[in-house]
């Protein structure tokens, strides 16, 4: 089993200092980071390879695989502003199963992980078949909210609506980061 982190980090440039935009700020990203570094290594002690996925309004990969002597990889990758403001969860979850999948045919049976706050906009129609697909084919996709604030997402409810799809629906497992410790929403 391998394992897909996604990791939700708006982060742009200006005049050489990084400045984040949106909701993911100070503590949040932080914990973000921190938490997709615990992830990996842990997928590493089990033997396990790893691809980071960091998106914004676009994504990025890194493919890390099964070596520990990658966090220094890690860490760079994470710490590069190559993303810009917003978010863009359709172009995210399309970029996993439409590009990075059929690039690296060993995370065919991957699970997923969000690391996120969860602000995420509307999952549209031709996102959702894509997600369900993915799940009818064996894989789970778990959430892991930095932002206790909002646990189930932007639309602070546990449903869908108006027939479009919240973190809630899309994540088999949702998990909030509060106080030092994660636990399960249930």
């Amino acid at each position: 089993m391998e394992i897909t982190v996604v990791f939700q980090c708006p982060l742009q440039e200006m005049d050489g200092d990084f400045m984040t935009r949106g909701s993911m700020i100070g503590l949040p990203i932080m914990v973000a980071k921190a938490l997709t570094a615990a992830v990996a290594i842990i997928a590493w002690r089990r033997n396990q390879k790893v691809v980071i996925v960091k998106y914004s309004d676009t994504y990025s990969y890194k493919n890390l695989g099964n070596k520990p002597s990658s966090i220094g990889e890690l860490s760079k990758f994470l710490s590069v502003p190559d993303m810009g403001g917003g978010n863009n969860e359709n172009r995210m979850f399309q970029g996993i199963f439409t590009e990075i999948k059929p690039t690296l045919p060993e995370y065919d049976t991957a699970d997923v992980l969000c690391v996120s706050d969860f602000g995420w906009g509307l999952i549209d129609d031709g996102t959702k078949k894509l997600i369900e697909n993915e799940k009818q084919n064996g894989m789970r996709i778990y959430g892991l909210n930095v932002y206790a604030q909002r646990p189930y997402g932007m639309f602070g409810y546990d449903g869908m609506l108006d027939g479009y799809y919240t973190p809630r629906d899309v994540c088999d497992s949702l998990w909030v980061y509060e106080d030092g410790e994660c636990r399960d929403m249930g």
